[in-house]
């Protein structure tokens, strides 16, 4: 599962258009940009995440500094912890629970 949040709350919309702009005009338009490129330039958080208990990430981007405080390695494969130990523990089954209903969800489609 591929999923973002934005950290950055201050962005302006002018801003956050602009960089919209770069990372559509790089997927869309084939401007010989990877898709990783794009990604990178995103603000916030991009992940690729197991449907497990622990929401194992295989794929996040160096964002997640700013907005938990840990670097992307720590949770890559949680080599120093888990993505769902940093989600408060009263609300850690309820994120399992939805994440599993979008993944059959949209398997069903």
């Amino acid at each position: 599962m591929l999923c973002a949040t934005n950290a950055n709350l201050a962005v302006t919309p002018e801003k956050n258009r602009h960089i919209e702009d770069d990372a559509t005009t790089a997927l869309v338009a084939g401007s010989g940009q990877s898709f990783e490129w794009a990604v990178q330039r995103m603000p916030g958080v991009v992940y690729r995440c197991a449907a497990d208990s622990q929401l194992s990430m295989r794929a996040m981007t160096h964002g997640v500094v700013e907005l938990l405080g840990y670097p992307a390695c720590d949770f890559i494969d949680n080599a120093v912890r888990s993505y769902a130990s940093v989600i408060h523990p009263d609300d850690r089954a309820e994120v399992v629970r939805r994440l599993a209903e979008i993944l059959d969800a949209a398997a069903a489609q």
